[in-house]
């Protein structure tokens, strides 16, 4: 899925943003926070990513993300 065509069908179905696999840790942590500040989450319910978990947590939720690659 990482062909533009891909991308770009998944776009237009409705997805705010793509990304694909490998991805580098830092590119994903960039990306949520251009969505935290989109969506307007105040700093109270800030998005907290664990690096070394691997895990997201906002508003007392937290998941846990799958491996990827970090350059």
């Amino acid at each position: 899925m990482a062909e533009v065509e891909d991308r770009a069908a998944g776009l237009a179905a409705g997805a705010d943003d793509y990304i694909v696999k490998p991805f580098a840790f830092d590119e994903l942590v960039a990306r949520l926070k251009v969505q935290q500040h989109r969506a307007g989450v105040s700093s109270a319910a800030a998005l907290k990513l664990e690096k070394t978990a691997r895990s997201v947590q906002l508003g007392g939720r937290s998941v846990q993300l799958t491996g990827g690659s970090s350059p």
